[in-house]
């Protein structure tokens, strides 16, 4: 199985394919259940940091080369990722303050909305040595890019964002369009954003491409303290390359 994974109010958006091109949709609460369930995937990418600056790293290269890429349009779209001590932290003050004092800057609302998921995806990740092999960064705007040579015009947000990026995801795979109306129907907007499903099968058509065999922002990635990786994999659709 291939699994594309997008965050979402009621959790975590799985996309799943497997060989002959069939897919399963699900949602589940945290990422230990994702672990749990998709644990024996060839390839599973997800859209949240993994590894955090600190140290002598107090911005990640792969986050600084994603949004060089993006610019002008949706270079806005990669967040810098916090510290680890500022995961931790109970608090969005104390959150603030540490990431200000460890690398240099604040904690903006929109990073400490998904600290849980970033949090929950640390622990699974520094804690178990299966995960590390299987589980990977990726940016869906990045994957779009890929996909389509260029980066996107229109918002994500908007009925053309929408149409601009269904477009591109049905000329890679045939089965995108029946994905995207499928979980429309099966969740309400309330668990489910139209995006969020876009951004999954982005990532789930990426991962087929194999764990081992995408490519990595930065080509050099950098380890954080605790020895993981950092870095965001794309999959090379079209004669693309990147220079920073």
């Amino acid at each position: 199985m291939y699994i594309g994974v997008d965050g979402c109010r009621a959790g975590w958006f799985v996309v799943s394919l497997d060989d002959k091109d069939e897919f399963k949709i699900d949602i589940l609460s945290n990422i230990h259940a994702l672990w749990d369930t998709y644990s024996c995937s060839s390839s599973m990418l997800v859209d949240i940091p993994i590894g955090l600056p600190g140290g002598d790293i107090t911005n990640r290269k792969c986050d600084l080369e994603a949004r060089k890429i993006l610019r002008p349009k949706k270079g806005s779209c990669v967040f810098p990722a916090p510290c680890r001590p500022a995961v931790y932290a109970k608090d969005y003050r104390k959150a603030n303050n540490l990431n200000r004092k460890i690398i240099g800057k604040g904690l903006s609302y929109q990073v400490w909305n998904i600290i849980p998921k970033i949090r929950e995806t640390d622990i699974l990740i520094t804690g178990n040595s299966n995960a590390r092999k299987v589980i990977r960064e990726s940016h869906p705007e990045i994957c779009f890019w890929s996909m389509a040579g260029k980066v996107m015009t229109y918002s994500k947000k908007t009925t053309s964002g929408i149409r601009e990026r269904l477009k591109i995801l049905k000329s890679v795979y045939s089965k995108s369009e029946e994905i995207f109306n499928y979980a429309l129907e099966k969740y309400k907007r309330k668990y489910l954003e139209r995006d969020d499903v876009l951004d999954a099968i982005s990532l789930a058509v990426t991962a087929k491409e194999g764990v081992w065999y995408l490519i990595s922002i930065p080509h050099d990635p950098q380890f954080d303290l605790k020895g993981i990786q950092m870095e965001i994999v794309y999959r090379k659709w079209r004669n693309i390359s990147y220079h920073v």
